[in-house]
C-alpha cells in the first residue's frame, strides 16, 4: 500500500527519517526510544521517591501522633493525592506496625483516613490534657540533636494544648539545657518563635559545652559566679 504522508517522512535518498517507522497500517509513525520513556516515568515518581526519603519509619512507637503530622505535610509539600499519600505510609511501615497492617486482610482497600484512625486507636490512644502536658515538658533539648529538631517536636507536642506564642516560646527556651544558651535567649527577647528558630535552628548541643564550669561568669545582680543577672534568683538589686 502507499505510505501515508509519505514525502514529509522520506528523506532525500528516500529512506525514513530518524526516529520514524512504519507501523500497522504502513503509516509513519515516531518511535519512542526507551530513554524518552523512562524520562516520562521518572518525572512523575521524584516527588514520591522524595516523599519516602524524606519520612522516617514507623515501627510502633509512642510519636504516632508525631510521624503521621510530618507525612501529611510532607503530602502537602509535595501536592500528593490520597492513593500517592497511602502508598508512602504504607512502605514507611516496620516492626510491630508492619505486622498490624498485615494482619488485617483488607487493608489493601481501605483508604489513609481509616488507616490512621485505626492506627490512632492502637498505637496513640486518646490521653487526657494533663499527660499531654506532661509528655509536652518533659521533652527536652539532647545532647547531639541540632535545636531545628528539638524545636520541631516540642511544636508538634504543643499542638493539642492551644498555647499561646509567650508561653509556647518559654517552654522552649526552658528545655534548653545548657545555660549558656537559655541565657542567650533570654536577652534576645524573643517575640516569635521563628525568630527563635532563625536564631538557634543550627546549633548543635554539644555534651562539652554543658559540662563547662561556669565560674567565668559574674552575676551582677548578687556578685556570685557561676551565672548571669538574667538568671539570677535572688531578689532584683536596686540600682543606685
Amino acid at each position: 500500500g502507499a505510505l501515508n504522508n509519505g514525502s514529509s517522512a522520506l528523506n532525500d535518498g528516500g529512506a525514513l527519517k530518524d526516529n520514524d517507522a512504519l507501523n500497522s497500517d504502513g503509516a509513519v509513525g515516531t518511535v519512542r526510544n526507551e530513554k524518552d520513556s523512562a524520562t516520562v516515568r521518572n518525572v512523575g515518581a521524584i516527588p514520591l521517591e522524595m516523599v519516602k526519603d524524606l519520612l522516617p519509619e514507623y515501627e510502633g512507637g509512642p510519636n504516632f501522633n508525631i510521624w503521621i503530622q510530618q507525612l501529611r505535610s510532607a503530602g502537602k509539600v509535595f501536592n500528593l493525592d490520597h492513593s500517592a499519600l497511602r502508598a508512602v505510609m504504607i512502605s514507611k511501615l516496620k516492626g510491630s506496625a508492619r505486622v498490624w497492617l498485615h494482619a488485617r486482610p483488607l487493608f489493601i482497600t481501605e483508604n489513609i483516613d481509616s488507616l490512621v484512625a485505626e492506627m490512632q486507636a492502637v498505637f496513640a490512644p486518646t490521653h487526657n490534657k494533663l499527660l499531654l502536658r506532661k509528655q509536652f515538658e518533659a521533652r527536652k533539648w539532647s545532647v547531639g540533636e541540632t535545636f531545628q529538631k528539638y524545636y520541631n517536636e516540642k511544636v508538634l507536642l504543643s499542638d493539642p494544648l492551644n498555647m499561646d506564642e509567650c508561653e509556647l516560646i518559654d517552654h522552649i527556651v526552658e528545655g534548653m539545657p545548657d545555660e549558656q544558651l537559655r541565657n542567650q535567649a533570654y536577652i534576645q527577647c524573643y517575640t516569635t518563635r521563628v525568630q527563635l528558630l532563625q536564631a538557634f535552628g543550627r546549633v548543635e548541643l554539644k555534651r562539652d559545652s554543658m559540662q563547662m564550669p561556669r565560674t567565668n561568669v559574674r552575676c551582677f545582680n548578687c556578685n556570685s559566679f557561676g551565672h548571669m543577672a538574667v538568671a539570677c534568683r535572688k531578689p532584683k538589686r536596686e540600682v543606685g
